[in-house]
């Protein structure tokens, strides 16, 4: 089962609608999968251009396991996304047949995209058309798929409760991002900027309390003996719900309770 996924979604002829709702064609933008159309499929994988990516599900588990198992998808994978960012310009999230769903958080293509480098996929796609889309995602505000509360995350070291109920979340996948925006940097050769952003993923520190609750307006109410990353306000207080964990907690995090968030940081 961990092959059904992801979906070819270029046609026989090559042709697809990408991101920017233009007609594309793999056999122009990839110059080494020219072909007639003509004849049956199967088409190398390298030479398919792949949509329905929950990037957020997958980059931890199933997208590693593509580099490892399955090249020829990885590396049609690599290049769909690289595809994807020229084309909305912006590092996508889920793109989900021809339209970018927006949904979950993160830019976690770019994790898959710096793993394909570090596995020899370096040669096969373009890791710098992710790195200067990611760079402006990550320090600028963006309308689209631009982080929450960029401001505060900028100036702060993390993103503000008073701005973005799911704050601690995206403090830490910001936190990640940032990690994978240094190697990136550094791989073209911007050495400023992955210094900054290596300095920034450590920016996961600020959502964890130092002496337990960290002052939150909750503090009393919870046992210092247990840790959690928290939200936290502009103000510097944190927020951390009453129960860290289980269905109630959920409201402080996106999908997951403050026990599962506790070991995001990688």
């Amino acid at each position: 089962r961990s092959f059904l996924t992801p979906t070819i979604y270029s046609e026989s002829s090559g042709n697809y609608i990408g991101l920017d709702f233009h007609v594309h064609n793999v056999g122009e933008e990839r110059s080494n999968c020219l072909f007639s159309g003509s004849g049956p499929r199967p088409r190398p994988y390298e030479c398919e251009f792949f949509s329905d990516l929950s990037l957020w599900d997958t980059f931890r588990t199933h997208l590693p396991y593509q580099l490892l198992t399955a090249s020829a998808v990885a590396t049609g994978l690599l290049r769909s996304l690289q595809e994807m960012t020229a084309q909305e310009g912006v590092v996508p999230r889920w793109p989900l047949a021809s339209s970018e769903s927006g949904c979950m958080v993160g830019m976690h293509a770019a994790s898959f995209c710096l793993e394909g480098v570090y596995k020899g996929y370096s040669s096969l796609f373009d890791v710098s058309v992710i790195q200067k889309a990611m760079l402006v995602q990550a320090t600028q505000p963006v309308p689209n798929l631009g982080r929450n509360d960029i401001e505060n995350y900028m100036e702060l070291g993390y993103v503000t409760f008073d701005a973005d109920e799911k704050a601690a979340s995206n403090t830490l996948t910001y936190a990640f991002d940032d990690y994978i925006l240094s190697r990136l940097s550094y791989l073209v050769g911007s050495d400023s900027d992955g210094d900054a952003a290596f300095k920034r993923s450590k920016n996961y520190r600020n959502v964890w309390p130092s002496n337990g609750r960290g002052g939150g307006v909750n503090s009393s109410t919870i046992d210092t003996d247990y840790y959690f990353f928290c939200p936290r306000y502009a103000n510097g207080d944190f927020a951390c719900p009453n129960i860290p964990f289980g269905p109630k907690a959920w409201d402080y995090y996106t999908e997951g309770d403050g026990l599962q968030w506790s070991v995001f940081v990688p």
